[in-house]
């Protein structure tokens, strides 16, 4: 009944088939007291309705289900909830932990601290933690830096960057991209360029606003999440301007509404559903004792380039020339005025070629 012990397949397959006929439900506490567990994974998140997390989730819960899992949720805000929802799952006895709670705390002992108890755990995203503990992340700063440079390559200078709260450690990841980029093209970081908004709608409407209230504005804005994205191309619109002719716009998430916008969303494309799918697989290996190559995966993140930057970047250009060639009055550049190029531009994380 249970799938406990050694028998024959012939035993199996008739003892199956009475529980078919009988219509035989096993008792699920009997079984947990049987085999040692409740088939019961739980998946923490933050922010339980954006739709960038949940994505994750998808990606975890077929292959659960795939090996007769179930998955609760539990939603936490901060790291206080993190601690009590890590004491409460060890007191049911689950059988693992999914971490897809996000957070910049750098005393990571509570999480330490469970995995001692035996019960297996893999955080998704999570930085500051050893390779003691299972890992999914994917290269921000990496995806953040391509950004930056892929609008250098249209001819932008004055590169602004809305970002997400700092504590959130992937708006810090975000923040550093975007300065990289910077560095990388040979441009300044002005902090007057960089404003922090909250994820949500509100913050990135509003901090757009304030941009457009520079003197002189931005050309591009490089924002943290797609939701912010969506609403600074709202609030570039309605003051008059147009994406990308005035201003050039890339969010972060690749989220699906990001193909409906007017114009559509260039993104950077995290691969979140992929990160749940190795996050369980990663969890239902620990569980059943399975040997595990790597305790840390880092999966890449990539540009999809839409509308909402325009024109047709250059695959190799000098910085300083380039930048000689500024039209004082709209930060662009002519691109047709640009001299043949002496180096060819790489995509951040590129080693140089011999």
């Amino acid at each position: 009944v249970y799938d406990q012990g050694e028998i024959s397949d012939e035993t199996r397959q008739r003892v199956q088939r009475a529980i078919e006929e009988l219509g035989y439900k096993p008792n699920i506490v009997a079984r947990s007291l049987i085999t040692g567990k409740t088939n019961t994974i739980a998946l923490f998140v933050a922010e339980i309705e954006t739709p960038f997390l949940l994505r994750v989730q998808r990606g975890i819960e077929p292959v659960a289900r795939g090996h007769n899992y179930n998955v609760i949720l539990f939603s936490v805000s901060d790291t206080a909830d993190e601690v009590k929802g890590l004491e409460v799952m060890r007191q049911q006895r689950v059988d693992g932990v999914i971490l897809n709670s996000i957070s910049l705390q750098q005393d990571n002992s509570h999480i330490l601290d469970f995995c001692r108890t035996g019960i297996p755990l893999v955080a998704v995203n999570r930085y500051g933690l050893d390779d003691s503990v299972c890992q999914i992340i994917w290269d921000d700063e990496t995806a953040s830096t391509e950004a930056v440079l892929h609008f250098v390559r249209l001819g932008h200078r004055r590169i602004a960057h809305i970002g997400g709260p700092m504590e959130r450690h992937s708006s810090h990841c975000r923040l550093q991209g975007y300065k990289r980029g910077l560095e990388q093209a040979g441009l300044p970081c002005q902090d007057k360029y960089i404003i922090h908004g909250d994820y949500l709608y509100p913050g990135g409407y509003n901090a757009t606003l304030s941009l457009l209230e520079i003197d002189p504005p931005p050309t591009a804005i490089f924002v943290a999440n797609d939701v912010m994205a969506v609403a600074c191309l709202a609030a570039v619109q309605r003051s008059g301007r147009r994406v990308p002719d005035d201003v050039a716009i890339i969010g972060v998430g690749g989220e699906v509404f990001t193909q409906y916008t007017t114009p559509t969303l260039t993104t950077i494309s995290i691969p979140t559903a992929e990160a749940g799918r190795r996050a369980a697989e990663m969890l239902l290996a620990q569980i059943n004792d399975e040997p595990i190559p790597e305790t840390r995966i880092v999966l890449p993140a990539s540009l999809t380039v839409r509308e909402s930057c325009g024109g047709q970047p250059l695959d190799a250009f000098d910085p300083v020339a380039l930048f000689a060639e500024e039209d004082q009055r709209s930060g662009t550049f002519d691109l047709r005025r640009v001299p043949d190029p002496a180096s060819a531009y790489q995509p951040a994380g590129t080693p140089p070629s011999d």
